[in-house]
């Protein structure tokens, strides 16, 4: 029962997890936080959220939790560790260190948008599932952002005109996984040591067929826009800010 109240903390907490990826993965680029960013009043950068002391950011935001795992951070405190193997059903006996060292042999292991700077101002969107984005009319503008966020299995195909058609980052899970055009970036959200072992079985192996339902066994992605988005560190923080907060 304790392990279920964690993961349903932590999957509460997964969609502001996501809006902060949109705001701070970027760091220190300008972005959107606003459906409506020729909107004089709206704030569209971390600077001046920080300087007007946005109370939800404010408390949340803490720029040593790392937003994507990396081999600079992917060394787990016991706490952390203990923590994350609790939110698996069955937790499995696995290397983690080799894993991880496997993992960023395959994929990048850069800090991203490295060439951000204070003169840059880029628009970023999250777009969720809702059916509320239905009959909006918001597809040209959420297309006109630099960076479109969406989540999971979030379809665009057919409802362009209300969700638009660019996605430049796609976050998912193994068992939410959607193929991917070359110009999106695969975001992997690993709530357990499987999906990380899932991502490098679907370019390599494909021997994973399962988690606790039928997976993908291969997935159309560009290997070169691979990202292993909330590290376990990440999570526990959200984890903890929400039950907090």
């Amino acid at each position: 029962m304790a392990r279920c109240h964690q993961l349903h903390s932590v999957f509460q907490a997964l969609l502001a997890g996501a809006l902060m990826l949109c705001l701070v993965v970027l760091n220190p680029m300008k972005l959107d936080v606003s459906l409506y960013p020729e909107d004089p009043g709206s704030c569209s950068c971390i600077k001046c959220m920080a300087e007007e002391e946005d109370p939800w950011f404010i408390i949340r935001y803490d720029i040593q939790v790392p937003r994507l795992m990396s081999s600079r951070n992917s060394n787990l405190s016991a706490y952390t560790s203990k923590w994350w193997r609790g939110l698996q059903n069955r937790p499995r006996r696995v290397n983690y260190t080799a894993l991880v060292e496997t993992l960023f042999m395959l994929f990048p292991d850069e800090e991203p948008y490295s060439d951000s700077g204070p003169d840059r101002c880029r628009l970023c969107a999250l777009v969720g599932n809702s059916g509320n984005l239905e009959g909006s009319h918001y597809g040209p503008l959420i297309d006109a952002h630099d960076f479109v966020i969406r989540m999971n299995e979030g379809p665009t195909e057919g409802y362009e005109k209300d969700v638009g058609s660019k996605t430049t980052h796609r976050a998912v899970y193994p068992e939410s996984a959607v193929e991917m055009d070359n110009s999106t970036h695969l975001l992997l959200v690993p709530f357990k040591i499987l999906d990380l072992q899932w991502l490098i079985s679907i370019f390599t192996t494909k021997h994973i067929t399962r988690t606790y339902t039928a997976v993908k066994t291969s997935l159309k992605a560009d290997m070169d826009k691979v990202s292993e988005d909330r590290s376990p560190i990440s999570l526990l923080h959200i984890y903890l800010n929400n039950r907090r907060h």
